[in-house]
């Protein structure tokens, strides 16, 4: 073993040592999918992780969530104006559109929300089956 393997090892096994963890403020993208009372009527909450910013302490990623909710904000604003503008247009008699802008049968804009977590993605469910009838 090197001297220098030899230092880290003494620091690593200090009492005082403890190992740097990250936090993250993650931006989620939340929709709603919903099986319509012919499967029961369920309802399912997806969340999709829109984005993460690393920091070196959870008090650094508590400090700047103040900044972080007002940009969702503006996010969310920007989100329910076009999905407001599309649901209008579609049933304009004079403009054929495809009702794609929600996942499920929602009739919504996704909402965003912005948390703190220590591990990247961990609210995220987009993987899971979609929910049916049992």
């Amino acid at each position: 073993m090197t001297t220098t393997e030899k230092l880290l090892d003494l620091i690593r096994t200090n009492p005082r040592y403890s190992e740097a963890k990250t936090h993250y403020v993650s931006i989620y993208r939340k929709s709603q999918a919903y099986g319509g009372p012919e499967e029961g009527g369920w309802w399912k909450a997806y969340y999709e992780l829109e984005g993460s910013v690393p920091f070196a302490t959870e008090e650094q990623a508590q400090d700047y969530i103040n900044h972080a909710e007002v940009l969702v904000q503006q996010l969310q604003t920007a989100e329910n104006t076009a999905f407001r503008d599309h649901f209008v247009n579609s049933y304009r008699d004079d403009v054929d559109y495809e009702d794609n802008f929600s996942y499920g049968e929602t009739c919504s804009a996704d909402e965003f929300t912005v948390i703190v977590e220590s591990e990247r993605g961990s609210l995220d469910n987009t993987n899971e089956p979609i929910g049916c009838y049992e």
